[in-house]
């Protein structure tokens, strides 16, 4: 579903149905259900997001967490739980549009942010641990900007491959947003795994993961368990068969070996 403030021009509307559509599009419905809101305010984004999601008196809450993430440059979007919420004419769109692609970089923002927003919706609001959910985020980005026309994702790999030759970070080190590691390092290493992870256990596997990520959330929130603990290396077992050590140790031959897929 898509609500669009009444400011926001048809073309634009277009654009974004069409970003969105296409990553559903892509994944299939057992993607889960995700509503889109766009707005040219941030003020009305939140509001008819929070009167949809029936928390109203978060509003408060939801304004800093969002100002302050939509605050990096050329960011646009973020996510809640089943929604993502796209800030039309803001500062970081005006941004995109100066950025090398214009519309293109635009594109890569808004399906990568789509992604997001099932893994929330399926992993009922959790992104655990980063390099699965930005290398995840980043992976369906290119697969399906590529299955539209829009991307090369061989050259797109290829770029990815060799800007993770010179770090010396490993996916281990990336199972907390406070790493430290250079920025790119869960968006580029993270895109690697997860393509792995795609070639032998099937695309589908990595919804999968969201998916028993939030199956063994949704009891420890309901009796009011919040750490999630041991949650994701969990429900990574149960989507790919072996547990994340062992994952860490392949991931890392199949770095030695340059990257080839067999």
């Amino acid at each position: 579903m898509l609500r669009f403030g009444d400011d926001v021009q048809a073309s634009d509307r277009e654009f974004i149905q069409s970003a969105a559509s296409w990553t559903q599009r892509y994944w299939g419905q057992p993607a889960g259900s995700v509503t889109v809101y766009a707005y040219t305010t941030l003020d009305a984004l939140l509001y008819a997001f929070t009167q949809d999601c029936a928390c109203p008196s978060q509003l408060s809450t939801y304004l800093t967490l969002f100002r302050s993430e939509l605050a990096f440059p050329g960011h646009f979007t973020t996510t809640a739980q089943g929604a993502m919420l796209v800030w039309v004419y803001s500062e970081g769109w005006r941004q995109s549009d100066r950025m090398t692609g214009g519309a293109y970089d635009r594109l890569r923002h808004l399906t990568h942010t789509q992604f997001h927003s099932i893994q929330r919706a399926l992993g009922i609001g959790r992104t655990d641990p980063p390099w699965i959910a930005e290398g995840s985020a980043e992976y369906s980005m290119a697969r399906v900007m590529a299955a539209n026309g829009r991307m090369n994702f061989q050259a797109e790999r290829a770029s990815i491959a060799s800007e993770v030759a010179s770090m010396t970070t490993k996916l281990s080190d990336l199972e907390e947003r406070t790493f430290q590691a250079p920025v790119r390092a869960p968006y580029a290493l993270g895109f690697l795994a997860a393509e792995y992870l795609a070639s032998k256990y099937g695309e589908q596997s990595i919804l999968t993961y969201w998916r028993s990520l939030g199956a063994i959330l949704k009891p420890r929130y309901d009796r009011g368990d919040y750490a999630a603990v041991g949650a994701w290396q969990e429900a990574f077992g149960q989507a790919f068969g072996l547990p994340v050590a062992e994952f860490y140790r392949q991931f890392e031959m199949y770095r030695a070996g340059g990257f080839v897929l067999r």
